[in-house]
């Protein structure tokens, strides 16, 4: 009777020890697939919000284009602060004849990091980066007209985001102005942007000259007294190796505009280009003199330049200021510019070859492929 008894005892004790298991097996198993289902909701939620803004519909702010050489620009209505941004798209028939319009060259952020702006009246997901800088580009007092891709382009459409790849030259060529936007100011932009007044000041008075074989500093000079920017050049600072500066300098090229491959063809194709990091602006020319200096500088012994450990950037500026020619009688140009924007960043590896095909039609007329042609097999040999 005690052996039964004993026996009976074990299997309500295990009987009881699984149920009590199995349910708390249940219950973490309930609080993880919640826990996925709140992680998915968070990441899904902003994009399924943009596919429903950017579809065709009733509910989609897009129409489409009613030629090859048409494109939207952006009527952004004033504000300051945080205040929300509100917006609505025009068509312009032919980009050979649009309205005064900015330009905007910036990084897009966090496709996740999202937040909604008004849009023609109805709610639109953009990345946090690009709110920030429309809020910078907006007027306090007036409406003010700007191109800016993520929202100009409905990036849903293949067959349109090709279309307007084709045109990106013209849109940039056609801008009034480009602000290109780096980001929220800190205390190394501040220190970064100052000395860069200062070194850009002793090119275009001919202080501070490298050896330049190829005469880089020589045409900076040129244009910027075509363009006044050298009568607009305040009084400089002495600058030297030792310049406490000089750490923030470097920082301030590694934001990640610099490193985007995109932006080559965009910086270059500006007519008139000023650089926007927070509340401070500076003018393009001013950037591209400082860069040519210290970039040129680093294979010599110089005075004011130390030697700097990140300079793929700086290469990166020469590119965008239409410096240096890809397919001449040295052929491998092409190949070390190739070869030096391995380093950049792109969404697509083909367009670290697209960017640098569409430099070089700036300088030379033949036809470039847009990058939704059939180039599949350039991931085998490019990377």
């Amino acid at each position: 009777m005690d052996v039964l008894s004993t026996s009976s005892s074990l299997d309500e004790f295990l009987f009881l020890w699984t149920l009590t298991l199995a349910k708390m097996m249940e219950s973490r198993v309930t609080r993880l697939l919640k826990s996925l289902l709140r992680l998915l909701h968070v990441e899904l939620c902003p994009i399924l919000q943009k596919l429903r803004s950017i579809m065709p519909g009733e509910n989609s702010i897009y129409k489409p284009l009613p030629s090859a050489h048409s494109t939207r620009v952006l009527e952004l209505q004033p504000g300051s602060g945080t205040d929300p941004i509100v917006c609505s798209l025009i068509v312009v028939p032919d980009y050979n004849y649009p309205p005064d319009y900015t330009a905007l060259s910036y990084c897009w952020g966090s496709a996740t990091n999202t937040t909604n702006i008004t849009c023609d009246g109805r709610d639109f997901p953009i990345t946090w980066n690009l709110q920030n800088a429309l809020r910078r580009l907006r007027s306090k007092s007036k409406t003010r007209i700007v191109w800016a891709d993520a929202i100009c382009i409905n990036q849903a459409d293949t067959a349109e985001r090709r279309q307007q790849v084709t045109i990106m030259v013209n849109i940039y060529r056609q801008a009034r102005h480009t602000c290109i936007w780096l980001g929220d100011i800190d205390g190394d932009a501040v220190l970064a942007m100052d000395l860069i007044r200062d070194l850009a000041h002793g090119v275009y008075t001919g202080l501070y000259m490298p050896e330049d074989p190829n005469h880089w500093l020589e045409t900076i000079q040129k244009q910027s007294y075509q363009s006044g920017t050298v009568q607009r050049s305040t009084k400089a600072r002495p600058v030297s190796s030792s310049d406490r500066r000089w750490p923030s300098f470097e920082r301030f090229f590694q934001r990640p505009w610099f490193k985007r491959v995109w932006v080559i063809q965009e910086a270059l194709n500006s007519s008139k280009s000023s650089i926007l990091c927070g509340p401070q602006q500076m003018e393009w020319n001013l950037v591209v003199a400082a860069a040519m200096l210290v970039f040129l500088s680093q294979d010599s012994d110089h005075a004011v330049v130390p030697k700097l450990r990140h300079t793929t950037s700086l290469h990166g500026v020469k590119l965008m200021a239409g410096l240096l020619r890809l397919f001449d009688e040295d052929e491998s140009q092409f190949l070390r510019a190739l070869d030096s924007t391995t380093r950049f960043e792109a969404t697509d590896p083909r367009d670290k070859v697209f960017a640098l095909l569409q430099y070089q039609m700036q300088q030379e007329e033949f036809t470039v492929l847009s990058k939704e042609d059939n180039v599949s097999g350039l991931n085998l040999v490019y990377h």
